[in-house]
């Protein structure tokens, strides 16, 4: 027996929105997918199986009262607020509606990030020491967006902070960290370009995080776990373009441009999560509540850029 077709709605008619759009409307299990624009009302709702949110991170806490009482699954691309309390009210929100959400931090879905947590939470790599994270653009990003991002460590640097956590199944104590503007285009909107980042989780264990805009490479999303019984990584090569100076070493790879050529699996995955929920499934490996603790993190890693100072979380 046959289940019947989806009906997705999306808001957000910037580049995320237009992608997961394009990824739905391709999807076997949807019939249609509509895009809602800034006149909303319960006529635009109707009918609607599952909602994505993939408009402006400021635009969330007024989405989300709307889509929280609509009784329909909800997609909503990271973070969930620009504030770890504004958060917190929304994430109640969602509980007291009883409303079915998942987060799009899209490397929690990755399948070589998954196998990473794996070899962390089953002892193969023993006692986790370190853990070493690099985060970079292939392109700046476009002016219009800057203001309304975030900056640099809320919008780029907040996967990692939720990836590391994640992957390492341990929680950010304390960090200390140095960001820079290189280019006067971020400089204007008091955000960064550069960032550098040291975390210190419940552990012991320590991460190093660098990330940066306009990096040559490509789209990099490289994460390695150093434990005392042996190390691994994901991100590496053949994605990597990172060029090998030893004698004998095999060429970079091929890269990618942007987040979605760098991890097709991880959003197919996300999607089928998604439609998973919407047809009646039980929990999400990136629910709201779990990823809290990477806008904690991001907030903290901030001050310490602006400071000079090392943050407890």
């Amino acid at each position: 027996m046959h289940e019947r077709p989806l009906r997705i709605g999306v808001i957000g008619a910037g580049r995320m929105g237009r992608i997961h759009a394009e990824g739905f409307a391709g999807h076997e299990e949807v019939e249609s997918v509509v895009m809602i624009g800034r006149e909303r009302g319960p006529d635009v709702y109707a009918g609607l199986d599952g909602l994505v949110l993939a408009a402006s991170t400021t635009a969330h806490p007024e989405l989300v009262e709307e889509a929280a009482a609509l009784g329909v699954p909800l997609l909503i691309e990271k973070p969930l607020a620009s504030t770890v309390t504004l958060q917190q009210e929304l994430i109640e929100l969602l509980e007291e509606h009883g409303t079915v959400c998942m987060m799009g931090y899209h490397r929690r879905f990755d399948p070589a990030h998954r196998r990473l947590r794996e070899k962390v939470t089953s002892g193969e790599l023993g006692a986790v020491r370190g853990a070493v994270a690099v985060s970079h653009d292939y392109l700046d990003a476009e002016e219009a967006f800057i203001p309304r991002s975030g900056g640099l460590w809320r919008d780029l640097a907040v996967h990692d902070f939720n990836a590391l956590a994640w992957v390492l199944d341990d929680r950010v104590v304390s960090v200390r960290a140095h960001a820079a503007a290189h280019n006067p285009l971020y400089r204007r909107y008091g955000d960064a370009d550069t960032g550098a980042a040291v975390l210190t989780f419940s552990s012991g264990a320590v991460a190093t995080l660098f990330c940066g805009r306009n990096i040559s490479s490509g789209q990099e999303s490289r994460l390695e776990v150093h434990g005392t019984e042996g190390s691994a990584a994901a991100g590496g090569a053949p994605l990597s373009r990172t060029v090998s100076v030893e004698a004998g070493a095999p060429s970079a790879g091929s890269g990618a441009r942007d987040s979605f050529e760098r991890f097709p699996d991880a959003y197919r995955r996300e999607r089928e999560e998604f439609i998973r929920l919407i047809r009646g499934g039980r929990g999400t490996v990136s629910p709201p509540q779990a990823c809290l603790e990477a806008l904690r993190t991001a907030e903290a890693v901030e001050e310490s850029a602006a400071t000079g100072r090392e943050v407890r979380v």
